[in-house]
């Protein structure tokens, strides 16, 4: 028996839209589906035909939104995104997939929205007739220290305002610009930025046709907690999963198809949010956390600090069983498929070309050497054997003994904590008392009509407040949370000082 290899080799094998489908969203379609349908017609109206520019369009939600919005058939599409290697894989994305109806003109630029060149392709493309900006700071971690508060600032808030002033020029007939459900009563500057955000662009509101939108966490989008867990495995590392936080999920695909719905069929000055239910939709990081080392056959090797999370080697290679008998994992390298099965609803099946062999399905049959017979995912077989994939660069055969039944899998250390870090919301929602709601236009999006739109004048006033204190040599957080508090009646900080970087 050999130790198992380093690296995601289990991802190939691992179905991680299905993942998310039935254990975190719990959605097996779409949560915009029907609404996808019921406004198919007038979306092809609007769509077909296009110039689209899309900002920050290598991201999860940016590249997911192109996903989208190439089931249409747009005339140009212009992608610009600060990350030169993400604009390369999107590229590589869309073009393997043979599925999106890609346009002749179709280009991307590693470019900052902020920078002089920008407005040099923007008017050499332009004009446009749908624009969309997906660039921002999103996480909580970012208010760390004044530095990353002026950077998120800057991105979030400050150079929106020249990206509008372009598009004033050559107005869009529709522009979309993402916001987060944390601008909802802010306790954190990064939810605060994207409030002032949102404030900013509905000034221009009766000049540009503009929308945007709250939603909830991207489930496995880059940077986010549960894509470092898969991080994590790939390096063979301990995880660490706060306690008592419950949040939304939305899958990638639900979130590019949400902005485009919110950006195509929104009206100007729309703020669109999904119609999730918390006692129904709302599940805690630790539950998709035990799921997720379930769904590759481990369970968590529960730790009570990060130090001896650190001291526990992501093996656990040999489980106890009640008879007695340990339990025994290789990589099934013997392993032959031998025929294949399709199910309902999975699309044409595709030969994937394994080690040992070809299936057309990952749900196949295989033989081992001793003749034990395996049958799909995590199917049982005579002998008391399973067949899941794991951390080998093949499927994995565990075996309990003939008979017995293991007490455990394998296991993977998991530092359980209290949260306590600054900004750090127990909950979510996506609106505020006093807020007036449109729940009948869209099937599964709700609409905010009245969000309180500020003048140019008033805005700038906070923005020259906010470049004051940038410019100052002793400016502090706490500077520039009293200045927003001021700008935002509603926002209570939450301060603990303590940062997430402080934790694996």
């Amino acid at each position: 028996m050999r130790e198992r290899d380093e690296g995601l080799a289990m991802i190939p094998w691992f179905d991680l839209e299905r993942f998310i489908r039935e254990k975190v969203t719990r959605r097996e379609r779409s949560l915009l589906a029907e609404d996808f349908a019921r406004y198919d017609t007038e979306l092809h109206a609007r769509i077909d035909g296009c110039r689209v520019l899309v900002i920050g369009g290598a991201g999860s939600i940016g590249s997911h939104y192109i996903k989208a919005l190439l089931r249409f058939e747009v005339a140009k599409l212009v992608v610009v995104d600060i990350s030169e290697n993400g604009l390369t894989e999107l590229v590589r994305d869309l073009r393997s997939a043979g599925t999106y109806r890609i346009p002749r003109e179709f280009v991307t630029y590693p470019v900052n929205f902020g920078d002089r060149v920008f407005a040099k392709l923007f008017a050499a493309h332009g004009p446009f007739d749908i624009v969309a900006n997906f660039a921002a700071h999103k996480h909580v971690r970012s208010e760390k220290d004044i530095f990353s508060i002026e950077a998120m600032v800057e991105n979030n808030v400050l150079r929106a305002r020249g990206l509008l002033d372009l598009l004033v020029q050559a107005p869009p007939q529709h522009f979309f610009c993402v916001s987060t459900d944390k601008a909802a009563n802010p306790v954190n500057i990064m939810g605060a930025s994207k409030k002032l955000m949102e404030e900013l662009i509905l000034a221009y509101a009766d000049v540009l046709p503009i929308k945007t939108a709250r939603f909830a966490n991207v489930a496995f989008s880059n940077g986010s907690l549960p894509q470092g867990w898969l991080e994590r495995l790939a390096k063979r590392q301990p995880w660490s999963c706060p306690l008592g936080i419950r949040r939304f999920f939305v899958s990638p695909i639900e979130s590019g198809e949400l902005c485009l719905m919110a950006s195509i069929m929104g009206e100007s000055g729309d703020i669109v949010f999904p119609k999730l239910v918390a006692e129904r939709d709302m599940i805690p990081f630790e539950q998709v956390a035990r799921d997720l080392l379930a769904a590759l056959g481990m369970e968590a090797e529960v730790c009570r600090s990060e130090e001896e999370a650190l001291l526990r080697p992501p093996s656990g290679r040999n489980g106890e069983c009640k008879n007695g008998r340990g339990a025994e994992t290789g990589c099934a390298r013997d392993m032959r498929w031998e025929s294949a099965r399709e199910e309902p609803g999975d699309g044409p099946g595709r030969p994937l070309s394994g080690r040992n062999g070809e299936c057309k399905k990952r749900e196949g049959r295989a033989r081992g050497s001793q003749g034990d017979e395996v049958r799909g995912r995590e199917a049982e077989c005579p002998g008391g054997e399973r067949f899941y994939p794991h951390l080998c660069d093949h499927w994995v055969v565990t075996k309990s003994g003939r008979n017995g039944e293991c007490k455990k899998r394998d296991a993977w250390p998991v530092y359980f904590f209290e949260s306590d870090t600054s900004g750090e919301k127990p909950y979510e929602e996506f609106y505020t008392p006093g807020e007036v709601l449109d729940l009948d236009r869209f099937v599964n999006l709700g609409v905010v009509k009245n969000a309180p739109r500020r003048s140019l004048a008033e805005i700038d006033g906070i923005f020259a407040s906010l470049r004051k204190l940038f410019a100052s040599a002793n400016v502090t957080k706490a500077d520039v949370v009293h200045v927003l508090k001021d700008y935002l009646p509603n926002f209570e900080h939450i301060e603990t000082g303590k940062s997430l970087d402080q934790k694996m």
